[in-house]
């Protein structure tokens, strides 16, 4: 009897001491993976940062919103800028605040001026990208992009894409260049 207790005591600890050897090769493998990913996501983000400061043009279409704007107001107007020159103009009915502007691939030093009904004007600019790193469930996953920037600048002041009624300037202080 007393040599069967010895038995299954030895086999006890060898199982309990197979199993934490296990979770320590475990743990040490996590740790490892999670500092590898790190370094490879700190990395990555630097590269990308790169690529996302050297894109000149936005190829895609901002959504401005306007939350103080009437559903009635149906009409902007939108002017794209370069070089203080006017080199597009577009009016586009709308009909919920959330306004996309007309223009995609334009160059991100270019100013959108926009015209609302209630007669204010906003000079948009600033426009740009920035790095996107994906992460999943254990961490960086290995993905990587620009997307557009969540700020911009709504007449010479860093703001988001909410575009209030108090900010706007009047019609008639346009600067004649660009009416």
């Amino acid at each position: 009897m007393n040599s069967l207790i010895k038995n299954i005591l030895k086999a006890i600890l060898i199982l309990g001491g197979t199993g934490l050897i296990l979770i320590i090769i475990i743990a040490v493998y996590i740790f490892y993976s999670t500092n590898r990913n790190k370094k490879r996501a700190d990395n990555d983000y630097q590269l990308q940062c790169l690529i996302c400061d050297s894109t000149q043009v936005i190829s895609e279409k901002p959504t401005v919103y306007l939350p103080d704007l009437q559903i009635n107001d149906s009409i902007i107007v939108f002017k794209q800028i370069r070089d203080n020159q006017v080199i597009s103009s577009d009016t586009v009915y709308i009909s919920h605040n959330y306004i996309e502007i007309p223009y995609s691939g334009f160059y991100k030093t270019d100013t959108i001026l926009m015209i609302t009904p209630n007669k204010l004007y906003y000079f948009l600019s600033g426009f740009n990208y920035k790095p996107y790193l994906g992460y999943g469930m254990f961490g960086y996953a290995g993905f990587k992009e620009c997307r557009l920037s969540d700020d911009i600048k709504i007449n010479g002041k860093k703001r988001s894409y909410i575009i209030y009624t108090n900010e706007g300037l009047p019609v008639d202080s346009i600067p004649t260049l660009f009416r």
